[in-house]
């Protein structure tokens, strides 16, 4: 049904840091969450909607990894406001996500 999957993604929006790189990445945890989601909007159409906003924040996250990679390169982008709105826009797509999917799983769950 995905919720395997879905369950191993969640994980990587834990923040293993070495210096300024995470060594989660956010954007294959959404990649997990998605294909997850894929298998279970079959049994559940909620699911719709939280996948929507996990191809959102896998795209905003995949430019803070971008960024953080960039970093490691040599890049400065501490402190730009380029930094500033991709965090403030990957963390608000991410709480928006963490509602709808907690949303989606309490619908299946009255549902059965």
């Amino acid at each position: 049904m995905g919720f395997g999957l879905m369950f191993v993604g969640t994980f990587f929006f834990w923040s293993l840091k070495i210096g300024n790189f995470d060594v989660l990445p956010d954007f294959i945890g959404y990649m997990f969450l998605i294909y997850g989601m894929n298998c279970a909007t079959k049994y559940c159409k909620n699911f719709k909607a939280s996948r929507t906003a996990a191809c959102v924040g896998a795209v905003l996250s995949a430019g803070v990894f971008i960024m953080q990679a960039a970093e490691l390169l040599g890049a400065n982008f501490t402190g730009t406001q380029l930094e500033y709105y991709l965090s403030a826009a990957n963390h608000a797509v991410r709480i928006v996500f963490i509602m709808m999917f907690l949303m989606a799983i309490f619908s299946l769950a009255k549902e059965t």
